[in-house]
């Protein structure tokens, strides 16, 4: 698949949970990027509080939920449940009851226990989570809810593990918007991170590609062909389904981003002469310019988180490479070097590092480096194409799509490049991944 920068020159050419049960404390460890090992959790199956057929059957179905959601952060490793040796059902889940060396014999840094039960229509969850080498009881939830609600309390108490543990927010509710061409024609979906809950935004058999989220998460804006087969940017209410065009200047307008105070809109736009320019659109006074001047193609912007900068693409120096331009100043900044063929900049919501693509050796891989053009670090390699990188809110992980194994697929990465899990496998080609804001 040919990159943006690629295709731009082609086309110029032609649930709720109740407190309780808590108890503070401070994190064991933070594996994000210190490259230690993983710690190791144990998820025995629940326990049933009222023992009828209907709650035992998720004694082991949210067990397994709550595994897969915690395997699936990368910062902790689930033990396999065929090395526990403990019965839960009789030594119990309260603090109270619990014989630490059943666990601490396996090597276990962590143990989660749940119980299941319902009163009519209405189920109750408790998890608890403790601390092995400690001895201790380090935090408690208790969720209400409908049956169908079970397995996003296992989800809950997931991202509850990762920041007891970690310190860091987890992303069980991470939504990501990506194009697919599984109905024949490139549409725009959107999918909760475990490539659940899949939703069609487009459906228009046309191409639509670069959706990008409001700084609220109530729309999305994207480009599309459907109009006399030029791509133009278009704005999606998610909650209506209302669908408006935003930008229509020009024959190319491209890779719409909300700045963080929703204030500004950048995006890309040709001049009618072979060339391609940062256009920053003022949504409050209506007024519009340009970031850059002169002859080349200028794509991809991406905010700073503090909404003063903006990364992108430009091969003023002859070939694609990463510049940053303050929106007061309009001075561009180099910030690559190596290679000749740098793209799709994503600057990380921590505000410390870009990632982005370089093309080298038939290969596209990831790297990150920082603000300045220093401490470059590749993050993939002899993986095939690794496109399009996308941060996580909480700047910890990063979506990709890969072609590793065939069709491109989505991918989660830990910011270090120390884990990578496959999200989707639907035989279709998945890509151009973005992740929805929190309040999404």
């Amino acid at each position: 698949m040919f990159k943006r920068f690629a295709i731009v020159l082609l086309m110029l050419a032609a649930v709720t949970a109740q407190a309780g049960l808590a108890h503070a404390s401070e994190p064991i460890l933070n594996v994000y990027r210190t490259g230690v090992r993983k710690l190791r959790v144990a998820i025995p199956s629940f326990v049933s509080m009222t023992k009828d057929e209907e709650t035992r059957e998720f004694e082991g179905k949210l067990a397994a939920r709550l595994r897969k959601s915690v395997a699936r952060s990368g910062v902790l490793e689930v033990i396999d449940p065929k090395a526990y040796i403990e019965n839960v059902e009789e030594v119990g889940v309260l603090p109270h009851e619990q014989v630490f060396s059943n666990w601490s014999i396996i090597n276990a840094d962590a143990l989660a226990k749940g119980v299941v039960g319902r009163q009519d229509d209405t189920w109750v969850v408790e998890l608890r989570l403790y601390d092995v080498g400690l001895k201790k009881f380090r935090k408690g939830k208790r969720f209400r809810g409908t049956q169908e609600q079970l397995y996003l309390m296992a989800d809950r108490f997931a991202d509850v593990m990762v920041q007891e543990l970690t310190g860091a927010e987890g992303i069980s509710f991470g939504r990501i918007a990506f194009v697919s061409d599984t109905s024949g024609t490139k549409e725009i979906y959107e999918m909760k991170i475990d490539a659940t809950d899949v939703r069609k935004i487009t459906d228009n058999g046309s191409i639509n590609l670069s959706p990008h989220y409001s700084r609220d998460g109530e729309g999305m804006y994207f480009t599309s062909y459907i109009r006399r087969g030029k791509p133009h940017i278009y704005f999606y209410e998610m909650l209506t389904g209302r669908l408006t065009p935003f930008w229509m200047k020009g024959s190319l307008n491209l890779g719409a981003v909300e700045s963080p105070d929703g204030r500004y809109v950048a995006l890309v736009q040709d001049d009618g002469s072979g060339n391609t320019h940062i256009i920053l659109h003022d949504k409050e006074s209506g007024t519009s310019r340009a970031l850059n001047e002169g002859y080349g193609i200028s794509v991809t912007p991406s905010w700073s988180p503090d909404g003063k900068q903006i990364a992108y693409v430009s091969d003023r120096s002859g070939a694609p490479h990463i510049y940053v331009v303050g929106i007061n100043d309009g001075t561009p900044r180099r910030l690559t070097f190596q290679g000749r063929y740098n793209t799709s900049p994503s600057w990380s919501p921590k505000g410390t590092e870009i990632a982005f693509v370089r093309r080298e050796e038939g290969e596209l891989n990831l790297y990150v480096i920082d603000t300045e053009g220093a401490n470059e670090i590749q993050l993939t390699s002899g993986a095939r194409s690794n496109e399009d990188p996308s941060w996580s809110p909480n700047g910890d992980y990063l979506v990709f799509s890969s072609n590793r194994r065939g069709n491109y697929d989505l991918y989660l990465m830990g910011a270090g490049g120390h884990f990578v899990h496959r999200l989707t496998s639907s035989g279709s080609n998945e890509t151009h991944p973005v992740w929805a804001p929190r309040e999404r």
